[in-house]
C-alpha cells in the first residue's frame, strides 16, 4: 500500500524464491528484445544494459574492458557510465541479493528516499564479493516516464502491421 522503491518490491518476493537456485527479474516498464534462454543458461550473475544518451535517468553500470561490472549507481548525477541498467537482472547468488536487500530495510538505507535494487546489487559486490557481467541486448523500450511510453508506443505500431482479417476498426 505505501511503495518504498524497487528493492523492497524484490525484498517481499523473498519467501517465493528459492536461496539455492537463479532469479530472473524483468522489470514490467520496459519492452525489449533479448535472449533470455541464452542469458538464463549462464552460470554467472547478468546485468542488461544499453548505451543511452540521458544517465542520468538510470541505474547505469561501470564495467572494465572485459565486461566485468565495478561499479552501479543509481541515477548519477555526474556522469560515471552511459549504460544504463535495462530492467533484466539474472542473479545466480540469490541468498546474496535476498540477504542485501533485507539489509537495505533493516538499516533503512535509502537513495532518494527508496529502497533501490541498485544498492542491494551494489552490496552484493562490496560486502559479498560477488561479480556481475555486463551485457547488452538488442533492443530495447523504456516505459519509464510519459514522453518514453509514447516514443515506445509509436515504435511498437509502427511494427504492429499485422490486423486480424475479422477486427472491426473505428475511427
Amino acid at each position: 500500500t505505501n511503495p518504498q522503491g524497487l528493492g523492497e518490491a524484490i525484498a517481499l518476493c523473498a519467501p517465493h524464491l528459492s536461496e539455492d537456485e537463479p532469479t530472473l527479474i524483468v522489470l514490467g516498464d520496459t519492452l525489449f528484445e533479448a535472449d533470455l534462454d541464452k542469458l538464463t543458461s549462464m552460470s554467472s550473475n547478468v546485468l542488461c544494459t544499453r548505451t543511452v544518451n540521458n544517465p542520468e535517468r538510470f541505474g547505469v553500470a561501470v564495467a572494465d574492458e572485459h565486461g566485468t561490472i565495478t561499479q552501479l549507481v543509481e541515477k548519477p548525477q555526474e556522469f560515471v557510465s552511459d549504460q544504463a541498467l535495462v530492467g533484466i537482472y539474472w542473479i545466480t547468488d540469490t541468498e546474496s541479493l535476498i540477504r542485501n536487500l533485507n539489509k537495505l530495510i533493516n538499516e533503512d538505507i535509502r537513495t532518494r528516499g527508496e529502497y533501490q535494487l541498485t544498492d542491494g546489487l551494489a552490496f552484493m559486490m562490496s560486502e559479498d564479493h560477488i561479480k556481475f557481467t555486463a551485457t547488452g541486448i538488442k533492443e530495447w523500450l523504456d516505459c519509464g516516464k510519459p514522453e518514453t511510453l509514447i516514443e515506445t508506443n509509436a515504435k511498437v505500431l509502427e511494427g504492429n502491421h499485422s490486423v486480424s482479417a475479422h477486427a472491426k476498426l473505428e475511427n
